[in-house]
């Protein structure tokens, strides 16, 4: 999936419980893309990681946003070819669904998507 802004959600089991992982940015376009990682488990929201300074090519905005996950609960998150997020966590560790994730309302016009596509980790 590649997005000026962008958001997937893994480990999917229903609307309640998933994890998800999300590009932000300030301002503008040329300003540092972070990088959100989290679940909601039962409805409620927990934040793992924000992580600042993503590769950011303002002449491009476009980034790649792929995630790994495993069930023995190791998840990886790439920007581009970077790893940029890496941990483990048992929570929905046999969930297999995924989809597109988007942080709030009224972002369509600010997050993009193109190439989505899910393929089972080795």
């Amino acid at each position: 999936e590649t997005g000026q802004n962008t958001g997937l959600s893994f480990r999917v089991a229903d609307p309640s419980n998933f994890f998800f992982a999300y590009t932000s940015e300030g301002g503008d376009r040329s300003s540092p893309k972070t990088l959100t990682v989290g679940y909601y488990l039962n409805g409620v929201r927990t934040d793992l990681a924000s992580v600042p300074g993503l590769p950011n090519d303002p002449s491009n905005p476009w980034i790649m946003l792929r995630v790994l996950t495993y069930a023995d609960g190791r998840i990886q998150v790439f920007a581009g070819p970077a790893l940029v997020f890496s941990t483990t966590s048992a929570v929905l560790s046999n969930s297999n669904g995924a989809g597109l994730y988007n942080n709030a309302a009224g972002l369509a016009l600010t997050n993009r998507w193109d190439n989505f596509t899910i393929l089972n980790a080795p």
